[in-house]
Order: C-alpha cells, then structure tokens, then sequence
C-alpha cells in the first residue's frame, strides 16, 4: 500500500475514475412475479448526515485534495454554499474514500479550503493516508494493480464520504482531534437487456430499471425512473463499473457509469451514485428511494471536475 501525507495547497486537474468488481448474480429469484408499483412506505429520515465529494489523492502539485460535490442534511443539497458550508465549519473532519469494489481504500483528512479554476469553486486541502482509489488486487494477481476501467471514468479519483458532527459548541470535538471515518456496506448492481439491476431498498427483492430512462434527452439526469418487470434478466453484480449506458456520439454524449451502490445516509435504502459524461464535463447524479422502489428520484447532481 502506497501512502500520501501532503498538506501543501494545490491547483488541481482532477479528472474522473471507476471499475468493476464481480459479485453475487443479480437475476429473478425462485417464485418470483412481476413487479408492481408497491404502496407507498414512510420515509426514513436520515440517520447519518454527510458530505460527499471526489478526492483525488495527486494534483497537479503533487498533494491530495477534495471537490465537495453533494450534502445530506435533512435534505439533499448540492449548491456551492451548502457543500462548503461543514468544510469551513469543520463539521467534516474525516473522509472514507471508497475503492472501485467498495472497500475503503483510505482516509482523506482536510486542514483548509482553497479555490480552483476559472470559476473559483473551493475545494478542501489536506492529508491522505491510503492506496489509489483505482487500485485493487485482481483474482490471480500477486500485487495490487490499477483498474483500467476506473481510471478512464475517475481518473486518479474516488468517492469520498465524511459523517457530519457538530463543528462547534459545546458537543464539537476538539480542533486537532478527527474522528474515525465512517463505515460502509458495499452492494452492487448491473447492466443487461437494457437493465439496471439493483437492490435498491436491501429486502433481497431485485428490481429492475430501464437504462435509457435514466437519460432525460435535454443533457440532463433523469428527473426519474421507474422500475420493470425483472423477467429472466440476470447478471453479475459490482459496486461500481463503467459502460451502463453507451456513449453513442463520443464528442456528445459518452455514456453513463456506476460510481457506487451503497446506503450513503444510513437510512437503510442503498443510493445509486450515476457519472454522466456529456463533452468535456462530468455530472454526478445520485438517485434513492423516496417512496417506493418502484421509482427512483433524483436526489441531487453536481459537476465534478
């Protein structure tokens, strides 16, 4: 495992990364039926409040640092305000960067914000103490190496995800003090005959969605989606993987990859974290269960850089 410590403010050139990491077949489960809009369920507030953001553990000066991407308050939020807000308040003191099969590949620590690029956005600066996000150790491999797939839809990046806490007052820990990084139960989801399969709400029930819909023809996410019938379809479930969706004209559209399968707020529905490729720039959006699993929402979208 290869370690970064780097505490030296950067302008960064963070690209975007992912890969694909076998797990248990997704598919119709014996007695299965067709599935049919469910009632509505109550939805669960969130038990853990976060910031997510892409963390890239070398820049252009050679240091780690952290767009702030998304948060989850009480609701999902993705304006600049918002996601710098627990930066600035220290309410975000420890990150878990994610692996592309789910593991945590390390720990990103920020000590201040700086701004990058044209349009000024502040990202956080810091320490990270951990392997790259695109490295894993294939079956049969001696050594870890570099997931092809991970680093042409993430670069040198990863996912990465702080539990908030109180930045000040009399429950806020100390300045110097971090604490540990929060824990994540990866689940998975895959691609074929035109469908995402996933399950979405962790009852051991697949559902399935039409890729296509997830693409609203205006360059945009999907406002929503709502799920088919699963039928024979079966596959391979991974964490993360690229291709879900084809680039069908590469100066345009080039296609839609899985970021991550994972129950991000704790209230035990997993997110779906989407890359949208249009030209030159990269869109994460994030969907979840807000009524039924017979429709995903979008939640929130941010571009990364």
């Amino acid at each position: 495992m290869r370690l970064w410590m780097s505490f030296t403010p950067m302008a960064l050139a963070l690209a975007a990364c992912a890969s694909s990491v076998a797990r248990e077949p997704l598919g119709p489960e014996p007695g299965d039926v067709a599935l049919a809009p469910a009632p509505a369920v109550e939805v669960a507030p969130a038990a853990r409040e976060v910031l997510i953001g892409q963390m890239c553990p070398t820049a252009a000066a050679g240091g780690p640092a952290l767009v702030p991407l998304v948060v989850r308050k009480l609701s999902w939020a993705s304006a600049e305000e918002s996601v710098v807000e627990p930066l600035a308040r220290r309410s975000a003191r420890s990150f878990s960067v994610l692996a592309w099969d789910g593991r945590r590949a390390g720990v990103f620590s920020p000590v201040g914000t700086t701004s990058l690029g044209a349009e000024a956005r502040t990202v956080a600066i810091g320490s990270y103490a951990g392997a790259p996000p695109c490295q894993g150790l294939r079956e049969g491999a001696e050594e870890p190496e570099l997931d092809a797939a991970c680093q042409g839809s993430l670069g040198d990046c990863g996912l990465a995800v702080a539990a908030l806490e109180p930045g000040t007052g009399f429950d806020a820990r100390p300045y110097e003090e971090n604490p540990d990084p929060p824990e994540f139960i990866p689940a998975g989801a895959c691609a074929t005959d035109g469908k995402l399969l996933v399950d979405i709400d962790g009852d051991r029930r697949i559902e399935a969605y039409e890729l296509r819909q997830f693409r609203n023809p205006e360059r945009a996410p999907a406002e929503e989606v709502g799920a088919v019938e699963v039928g024979e379809s079966s596959c391979e479930s991974a964490f993360a993987f690229a291709g879900a969706l084809p680039a069908d004209d590469p100066r345009d559209w080039r296609g839609m990859d899985v970021l991550a399968v994972v129950d991000l707020d704790d209230d035990g529905r997993r997110e779906l974290v989407l890359a949208y490729r249009y030209g030159s720039k990269v869109t994460w959006a994030i969907y979840s269960v807000t009524t039924t699993p017979a429709r995903l929402d979008l939640v929130a979208e941010a571009v990364a850089l």
